[in-house]
């Protein structure tokens, strides 16, 4: 409820934040019977990520991927496997402070490496 509104005959008070107490009692300015008024106050509180400016990110590996399948819309499944010689190697960064991603294509050498490192 965002005002204080009156048991007896149903009459919102649009002036309710003049009411500077927990609990007490009022009187309605319009039946004129007294009645019982509690106040809750609530909190709530936000949060969001900092955003990087000027694309100023701060990257950190994340994983490395292989694609190892291509979409082929004329196979069953639409997927199809490739020949090894063929895939695709990736390096998945992300900024530490807003979650930017950014995929690098690498070399088999690379990725080889990353991997035994």
């Amino acid at each position: 409820m965002k005002h204080i509104k009156c048991p007896y005959c149903g009459l919102e008070d649009n002036e309710s934040y003049e009411f500077d107490q927990e609990d007490g009692t009022v009187e309605c300015v319009d039946c004129e019977k007294e009645f019982n008024v509690s106040r809750t106050i609530e909190i709530t509180y936000s949060t969001s990520k900092i955003a990087c400016e000027d694309d100023e990110h701060d990257y950190k590996i994340d994983c490395y991927f292989i694609s190892k399948r291509e979409r082929d819309y004329t196979a069953k499944g639409g997927w199809v496997n490739l020949r090894e010689h063929d895939w695709t190697y990736y390096r998945i960064e992300i900024c530490c402070h807003c979650d930017a991603k950014d995929i690098i294509e690498i070399t088999k050498d690379e990725c080889d490496f990353a991997l035994v490192v």
